[in-house]
């Protein structure tokens, strides 16, 4: 399936606020801020600081809703109303772009994993891996079924938005280069208050280092990500899967060293080094074609 074309309706649907028409792209990130951040709040101040006791059910409620009305419905409104119903509908359709490639979905389902294990060997040492091979088995009991449940929760939630609407607009007016790291920061800040409600994260504390690691671990993986989003025919499955992989295989990491996680400083060294090597190898484009270009630049 052929990526999605520019469209400019000749009547928008309803009448959109003047500020959204010239200024999708804040839009969307204030809308996914605003949404997210308010149906996070009640867990932080409850949660996290103790000013209250909530409803865990009620807790987990808002605490999804938070992923999906962010994002997503940012995307879904910004597009809805500035570009009106053909977008919105070819918007759509990229959800169900599942034709990228049999190469490229192997390469993320395989090797987003093989990446965590190979790139630990000088953390853990080589004789952590003397008995991996007997929990092979992990991959089918652990990995897979997380990858699945990550496309999901939160993936779904979060790709639209940030790699589907959002990277498209950037990689248009900055490049891939400048596009995917003020996205990245912007994603990473976006996770700000989840590191305060604890149990939410695989963050051992919230102290300034551990966030500041773990944005510079969002940070490097995008540049990753960008390259694979767009060697994906920037397919929003594509995108969801590549999010899912990367929360799902550090279950994997679990399963057969056993119970170690990689400290986000060091996953940023390990994807920092990734990604410098695609800049080189593209030359700075990652994957970026400019006729492939979907939206009209923002003013």
């Amino acid at each position: 399936m052929s990526t999605v074309t520019s469209s400019t309706p000749s009547v928008i649907p309803f009448a959109a606020p003047s500020w959204m028409q010239r200024h999708p792209l804040a839009s969307y990130i204030f809308l996914a801020f605003s949404g997210t951040w308010l149906l996070f709040l009640p867990a932080v101040l409850s949660k996290g600081l103790g000013l209250f006791t909530m409803d865990t059910t009620l807790m987990m409620i808002l605490l999804m809703a938070g992923v999906f009305i962010g994002p997503l419905a940012a995307a879904l409104i910004v597009t809805g109303v500035t570009e009106g119903k053909a977008s919105l509908k070819n918007f759509l359709r990229r959800f169900v772009q599942f034709r990228v490639g049999l190469g490229w979905y192997l390469l993320v389902i395989l090797g987003y994993p093989l990446v965590y294990l190979v790139g630990l060997a000088p953390l853990v040492g080589i004789g952590a891996y003397t008995g991996a091979g007997q929990n092979l088995p992990a991959i089918f009991t652990a990995y897979l079924p997380a990858l699945v449940m990550s496309v999901i929760f939160p993936a779904l939630g979060e790709e639209p938005g940030w790699r589907g609407f959002a990277l498209l607009r950037m990689q248009q007016r900055w490049g891939p280069l400048l596009g995917t790291f003020l996205l990245a920061s912007l994603h990473a800040l976006w996770h700000l208050p989840i590191y305060f409600i604890p149990g939410f994260t695989q963050l051992d504390s919230s102290t300034p280092l551990s966030i500041l690691g773990q944005s510079g671990a969002i940070i490097a993986a995008s540049f990753v990500w960008t390259w694979l989003y767009n060697h994906g025919k920037q397919s929003i499955f594509f995108a969801m899967l590549i999010h899912a992989a990367s929360n799902a295989s550090p279950s994997l990491v679990v399963a057969m060293l056993g119970n170690f996680r990689p400290d986000p400083w060091y996953q940023t060294l390990m994807f920092g080094v990734i990604a410098l090597f695609l800049i080189v190898l593209t030359r700075g484009k990652l994957g970026y074609r400019t006729e492939a270009a979907q939206k009209p630049e923002e003013k």
